[in-house]
């Protein structure tokens, strides 16, 4: 996308969305991105009417999603959820704002001025701040509105800070504003004080960006549970699709018990040795092996519930916990994480393969992080064997079907019948995400 496909775009957005969208930094595009933010109540739309033209969200600084396209400067969308409250208050900028034909509107030169000024107390660059606020300044009856403004935002000190760019430049050491000089401001303004507060908060956070909250749209975690043939793929690829649509950017996980294949392949052979075994430690039928059209033989069963092998199980069960918590810490860098299978899958698994073992469904549950949604996706033995033949033994999935069942009501999970063509499916699963969405937001 060149520039001037660029500034058609935010034509368009001005156009659709009003003023809920803000080119809150000003109108020059000339910086290496374009600084906008979106009203509280207005990110939804704003992510549509992006992700419609072929843009792609990517996690941002807190609070912040910043929508890409091949060959066109970056969107830095900043969502009002996520407005400073070091900065004007939001609703008295959106009272002033300059509107503009082909953009959208910005905020008066005042209310910029005073952004930059918290931004200098929270620790931004002042070499930053002073070469935007110059040209702010130069413009008549700004200085005299600055003053005004800031009296009403509490943040007269703030006010004074900026009006005067030389004499900011002059206080600065190493580049930015001296603490001495913001803990002075601050015992003088609530605004300044949160300025502070925030430039701490950055600072103790490991360099992140000062004064920038994390948005409260808090990224998801969605887990989707069924059998083989239970169309999980395919329903994890639309709510993913669907949360980037709507200014979130996904992730799809796959967690199958077993995945940790090199911690438990380096275990396996000492495991394996204690039980005088050189197969699998697991039914190689409920695990789908080469003999899964033989009758199960009970005497495999009970050689599957010595000591060792008892903690073999407990330790396959942490280990997939411990994937379940890595994929799921995804969401501290603001993605949402969509999983192919969770912690029943694992507890099927685990009484499939090697019998009922209430301390690895225990690790199972204990360990694995809190869901946003879990949903089971519920076929029955005769669908899924009919969907992926000789996937599986006839009487595995029987058995399935039963504990699946027993577990979605035993963890109250939402359940999808998914025996009906695929888009009627996912039109219930994305309901589901839409219900927490909608949640979050009110």
């Amino acid at each position: 996308m060149s520039d001037p496909t660029q500034r058609a775009l935010l034509g368009e957005l001005a156009a659709t969305l009003g003023r809920d969208a803000i080119l809150w930094r000003g109108a020059d595009l000339g910086g290496s991105d374009v600084d906008l933010l979106v009203t509280p109540g207005a990110t939804r739309p704003l992510a549509r009417f992006l992700s419609e033209r072929g843009l792609v969200p990517e996690p941002g600084d807190p609070g912040h999603v910043v929508w890409t396209a091949p060959g066109s400067k970056p969107l830095d969308v900043l969502s009002g959820d996520a407005w400073p409250g070091h900065y004007p208050a939001l609703e008295a900028i959106t009272e002033r704002l300059l509107p503009h034909t082909d953009l959208p509107p910005e905020p008066a030169p005042e209310d910029r001025l005073l952004i930059l000024g918290a931004e200098a107390v929270a620790g931004r660059p002042v070499h930053k701040i002073v070469r935007r606020a110059r040209p702010l300044l130069a413009a008549d009856g700004v200085a005299d509105r600055l003053a005004e403004r800031a009296r009403e935002q509490c943040a007269a000190p703030i006010g004074a800070l900026i009006s005067d760019p030389d004499g900011l430049e002059r206080l600065a050491r190493r580049g930015r504003l001296p603490y001495g000089y913001a803990v002075r401001l601050a015992l003088r303004s609530p605004r300044a004080r949160a300025a502070l507060q925030a430039r701490v908060a950055g600072r103790l956070s490991g360099g992140r960006r000062a004064g920038r909250p994390r948005s409260l749209r808090r990224p998801l975690l969605i887990s989707l549970s069924g059998m083989d043939g239970a169309g999980k793929s395919t329903a994890a690829e639309g709510i993913r699709d669907h949360l980037t649509a709507q200014g979130l950017p996904a992730r799809i996980e796959w967690a199958r018990i077993g995945g940790e294949s090199k911690l438990l392949d380096t275990l396996a052979t000492p495991v394996k040795r204690l039980l005088g075994r050189e197969g699998t430690v697991a039914d190689p039928i409920a695990a789908g092996g080469p003999d899964i059209g033989k009758v199960q033989d009970p005497r495999a069963a009970a050689g599957r519930r010595g000591p060792v092998t008892w903690t073999w199980v407990v330790i396959v069960a942490a280990a997939n916990a411990s994937s379940y918590r890595r994929a799921a810490r995804q969401r501290r860098d603001g993605v949402s994480v969509v999983s192919d299978r969770w912690v029943i899958d694992a507890v099927v698994d685990v009484d499939l393969r090697y019998g009922r073992h209430a301390v690895a469904a225990a690790v199972l549950r204990w360990l694995a992080p809190r869901t946003d949604l879990s949903v089971l996706l519920q076929i029955d033995a005769a669908t899924a064997a009919a969907r992926k033949p000789g996937d599986q033994a006839l009487h595995v999935l029987e058995g399935m079907e039963e504990r699946y069942s027993a577990e979605a009501e035993r963890e109250q999970l939402a359940v999808v019948d998914a025996r009906r063509p695929p888009e009627q499916v996912l039109d219930d699963l994305l309901a589901l995400v839409d219900r927490v969405l909608d949640a979050r937001a009110a």
